[in-house]
């Protein structure tokens, strides 16, 4: 047997040492994105809802900046769609990547697969949406609303 051979041989170091390194770089990726989607959360609830908890006479002061929250929130969760988007197809190939070290370590199927395998990846991809057209019906709501004399 070839020292290659020996070095990438199902349950090598070689194998184990890729499987550690796959997981600091998953988990860096995972944990990146879910921060990422917290976040663009939090910063849109807060964005969206200050202009119902800002008084009227602040609210005459301040006219179109109250107004404008809601539109920087949308801007903010389309950019953040964007970085979420690009960040998974990095995320992508290491979670593959990963499994197969996984799998080949563990002599076996760590992972099954099933209808939710990719759930991780439908999150990332339509969860942002979903904030989007709610932060989108409250922006209406502000700019569409009375506003007190």
């Amino acid at each position: 047997m070839a020292l290659v051979e020996r070095v990438r041989a199902p349950g090598s170091d070689y194998e184990l040492e890729l499987a550690k390194y796959l997981w600091e770089e998953y988990r860096y990726r995972h944990d990146l994105i879910w921060r990422l989607l917290f976040r663009v959360t939090a910063v849109t609830a807060l964005l969206s809802i200050a202009p119902f908890t800002i008084s009227d006479t602040a609210g005459q002061k301040a006219g179109f900046l109250v107004k404008f929250l809601p539109g920087l929130a949308i801007g903010l969760v389309l950019a953040s769609w964007i970085v979420l988007i690009v960040e998974l197809r990095l995320f992508t190939p290491i979670d593959r990547r990963y499994v197969r070290a996984q799998n080949s370590v563990a002599d076996g199927p760590v992972r099954k697969a099933g209808k939710l395998e990719h759930m991780f990846e439908w999150v990332v991809r339509l969860y942002p949406g979903l904030l989007l057209i709610l932060t989108i019906i409250v922006g209406c709501i502000v700019w569409f609303r009375p506003t007190p004399s």
